[in-house]
């Protein structure tokens, strides 16, 4: 579904997009007691509400990479990228936020980019476009937030794209050594566990995209990870009700896939933590183990912590599932998973508990895990730490919609950066727009600004009307 702010109708239910070919459901909340979906009747349309209690199940068709869930506000959670929450407030502050009334949680921070004067970064981003079926890329200066350049993907990837119906992609990973954003996927009319993979790239520079067939690996395509070390991507295959997945390293230069490991997911997602292993979050230092960071269970929104995958011969027996430190006044599970080149200390984004949950850049390690090497200012023997406090970062979303998408974050050796959304008080969303958050690790020094798209106007309609697809971080020294 394209990422849209969402009309409310009544007892949470809401208006989405819809087709006169299809009944579309637009009931949002998992915890909603009814159906309710747009139908064309001669030439009339009608909004059909039905009760879901003589329903013993709801189906629902979700993207490859996500399941379906009963937690958050739209029905198919990421294994990888736990942002499906019930974050839902309804409290006072929350709700006078949205009708125009700020609160602290909700203010601007009084603070100004200091990305240091001794490097000029720029961030390059993937937007769905807010007009056509496809993806923008953009260039942003990091201490202005200008939209440097707006230019759509051209080439293969973006015939892939216009396939997609300006449905809201998975967050690509960005090639920091040669500035390309890339991804794989298959032609899903008709797939097979036979059906041939293609590797996409995007130059982030000029948008143009090129598309190579992968040799060595085929079938459905659940997730990938790039590997900053090996300037390799894994690569994860499997159909959604597979009993193992196979792992892949790509070659990014020639597509050439070789096999890594076989792994079997278990009986059930509460008694096997390799069960939403091929769900990659990120890779170790060594490339040799999986990382998932969010829920055990995540059809329910179950046991937050870190799976970690081993992709040995005995992988699915070696996998284990462990517990992510916590910060005070922060949610029991960060929002995101980045682990700066060179070392395996992580970098996150942690929602607030307080109303709005407001996100913050937090520094951790694993307890068992080595910090050798990179910038990342933490150390396995020490506790997490905020190195960013925003009272204004958020997912897509509001406080009456719930979180309808994605943000996105990314750590080089040196820096990390975030692109979240700035909610605007009063305006239903009419006026959020995508803000960056940066932090040099090397320093610490930080900055936040809301971005300013010129003329370009990359959201004409407010932040909720495009999703983001990809983030990179580009340093001139």
């Amino acid at each position: 579904m394209r990422l849209l702010r969402l009309v409310p109708l009544a007892n949470n239910i809401q208006l989405g997009l819809w087709s006169p070919m299809l009944k579309y459901t637009i009931r949002t909340h998992a915890q909603a007691q009814f159906l309710a979906y747009l139908e064309l009747k001669s030439n009339k349309v009608y909004f059909v509400v039905k009760s879901l209690s003589s329903y013993t199940s709801f189906n629902r068709c979700c993207p490859q990479w996500t399941v379906p869930c009963n937690t958050g506000s739209v029905g198919c959670c990421d294994p990888a990228r736990p942002w499906q929450r019930n974050l839902d407030d309804t409290s006072s502050s929350a709700v006078a936020a949205e009708a125009g009334t700020p609160s602290p949680a909700q203010e601007s921070p009084s603070l100004v980019a200091a990305t240091g004067s001794e490097a000029n970064v720029t961030v390059v981003a993937l937007f769905s476009s807010p007009q056509l079926a496809n993806l923008d890329c953009v260039s942003i200066d990091a201490q202005s937030g200008i939209v440097q350049s707006f230019q759509p993907v051209t080439g293969p990837a973006a015939s892939y794209f216009n396939s997609l119906y300006s449905s809201e992609t998975r967050v690509y990973p960005h090639r920091s050594a040669r500035n390309t954003f890339v991804f794989a996927d298959i032609v899903q009319s008709g797939a097979t566990a036979d059906s041939p993979i293609t590797l996409y790239t995007i130059d982030a520079d000029t948008c143009a995209s090129t598309a190579l067939n992968v040799t060595g690996a085929s079938g459905f395509v659940v997730s990938f990870a790039y590997h900053p070390e090996s300037d390799t991507m894994m690569l994860t295959t499997g159909a959604k009700d597979a009993t193992e997945f196979n792992f892949y390293s790509v070659d990014l230069d020639t597509a050439a896939a070789t096999h890594v490991a076989l792994v079997p997911r278990g009986e059930t997602e509460a008694s096997s933590p390799a069960y939403y292993a091929p769900y990659l979050s990120a890779l170790d230092l060594n490339g040799t183990s999986a990382l998932r960071l969010g829920y055990q269970e995540v059809s329910a929104g179950a046991g937050p912590g870190l799976g970690v995958t081993p992709l040995t011969a005995a992988a699915g027996a070696e996998a284990t599932w462990e517990q992510v430190p916590t910060v005070p006044n922060q949610e029991a599970l960060f929002y995101s998973l980045t682990r700066p080149k060179g070392g395996n200390s992580f970098v996150s984004l942690s929602p607030a508990v307080a109303a709005g949950h407001s996100l913050s850049v937090v520094a951790w390690a694993r307890n068992s895990s080595s910090t050798s090497g990179g910038s990342a200012p933490v150390s396995s023997s020490s506790a997490p730490r905020v190195l960013l406090d925003l009272s204004n970062a958020h997912p897509p979303g509001g406080a009456l919609e719930g979180v309808l998408g994605y943000v996105a974050d990314v750590a080089t050796a040196d820096w990390y950066a975030a692109l979240v959304v700035a909610q605007e008080p009063g305006t239903y969303g009419r006026r959020d727009t995508w803000a960056l958050a940066t932090v040099n690790l090397s320093n610490e020094s930080t900055g936040y600004v809301k971005l300013n798209p010129g003329s370009t106007k990359f959201d004409p309609l407010g932040a909720e009307t495009v999703s983001v697809s990809g983030i990179g971080i580009l340093v001139d020294m």
